[in-house]
């Protein structure tokens, strides 16, 4: 009796024994697991961080920025996300062939990144050189009272040479607001009335201004960017653009985090 209550009682020992055991290496593998989730989480972040210097100093490397390049919905013609933090601005001359030439590019930008870029153009009438680029402007103005700003641009850009050449376009303008459906009395009263007149020339001083000497002109928010030789080229220059937006809400993640693994410790 006495051997059986020993063997019972060591078994009681071992048992303990086993428990404190399976305790201790359980709390040594949460100490892993924990150093290891620790490992990971700065791996994670040196990655972004790295990621995001990257980013800046190829946004850098653009050429120079200039802080009077101000969204202004009460003078620019807008398109795509009026909302979204990517702007690419245009200073334009309807009577350009260079201006013309870029078109396309600017129109498969916006079919691609019109959701999420506002597609701004300003008028920049080169009036020394093209005699009926203000003109033009103002048809463009005229129309864009009908809301037909962008038809009329497109349509001006597009028969640039029937008009470019004519000693008085108005007739071809004329054409042109009625081919788009407007109230042809209005649009000849809109084309020459004085607000009309104060705006483009508000927008070419505004480009005279900023120093601007030729079209087209392109800023990518407040960065000027030399006119891009191809629609990769420009593509390459808004994605990395809006790159600049996703790093610093990344930046601003990372800090949240550190911020909790500091409070947690």
């Amino acid at each position: 009796m006495e051997n059986q209550a020993q063997e019972q009682q060591l078994t009681k020992k071992e048992r303990k024994e086993l428990k404190r055991q399976q305790k201790f290496l359980n709390i040594e593998q949460n100490k892993k697991r924990k150093k290891m989730q620790r490992v990971i989480f700065w791996i994670i972040i040196i990655v972004v961080v790295i990621t995001a210097i990257f980013v800046l100093i190829k946004l850098n490397k653009n050429p120079q920025t200039n802080n009077n390049i101000q969204f202004d919905p009460s003078q620019d013609w807008v398109k795509g996300n009026k909302e979204a933090r990517v702007k690419l601005i245009e200073y334009s001359d309807l009577q350009c062939p260079a201006c013309r030439a870029y078109q396309p590019i600017l129109k498969q930008a916006y079919d691609e990144f019109g959701d999420q870029t506002s597609f701004v153009f300003r008028h920049f009438p080169l009036k020394s050189i093209h005699k009926n680029a203000a003109l033009a402007a103002q048809a463009a103005e005229a129309a864009g009272v009908q809301g037909k700003f962008w038809e009329m641009h497109d349509i001006l850009y597009e028969k640039q040479i029937e008009w470019s050449d004519e000693k008085n376009p108005t007739d071809k303008f004329v054409e042109y607001a009625q081919s788009l459906g407007l109230s042809v009395e209005q649009f000849k009263s809109d084309i020459n009335s004085g607000t009309i007149k104060e705006k483009v020339e508000f927008h070419y001083q505004a480009s005279i201004a900023l120093g601007l000497d030729g079209t087209p002109t392109f800023f990518l928010n407040d960065k000027k960017i030399q006119p891009p030789s191809s629609y990769e080229e420009l593509k390459s220059l808004i994605e990395l653009e809006m790159n600049k937006f996703v790093s610093e809400e990344i930046n601003k993640f990372v800090s949240e985090e550190i911020e909790k693994q500091k409070n947690s410790q």
